[in-house]
């Protein structure tokens, strides 16, 4: 969980530059993803639905992002069904921005030409 958290703080600190925004951002969604299946596969969570989250939560994502992991880093050995939730709803709050950035970068990118 910790590579995790680093990797969120990482594209906070990534977003001047796109390229490496969009990498890291991935990276800690992946790496977010696999905190999930490893609580899920260790405690039992495998058919758990995912919780609901919020389309509209407001403010900076990867600080809201951020702060789920805290919450699922402290309450993992004394509540870990919450930590597995705040777990999951960081994967869902980076796969949405990373997919915002994506289709961003695509609705930006001159169209080619062929000759």
């Amino acid at each position: 969980m910790a590579k995790a958290q680093a990797l969120v703080r990482e594209a906070q600190n990534a977003r001047p530059d796109k390229r490496a925004f969009m990498l890291t951002l991935w990276k800690a969604a992946a790496e977010t993803e696999y905190v999930a299946f490893r609580i899920a596969s260790t405690l039992g969570y495998e058919d758990y639905p995912p919780p609901n989250i919020d389309e509209d939560q407001g403010g900076d994502q990867l600080e809201i992002a951020e702060h789920l992991l805290k919450e699922a880093h402290k309450s993992l050995a004394q509540q870990p069904q919450q930590s597995y939730e705040s777990v999951r709803k960081t994967v869902t709050i980076l796969r949405k921005l990373y997919g915002a950035e994506e289709k961003g970068k695509k609705e930006s990118a001159p169209e080619t030409v062929d000759e």
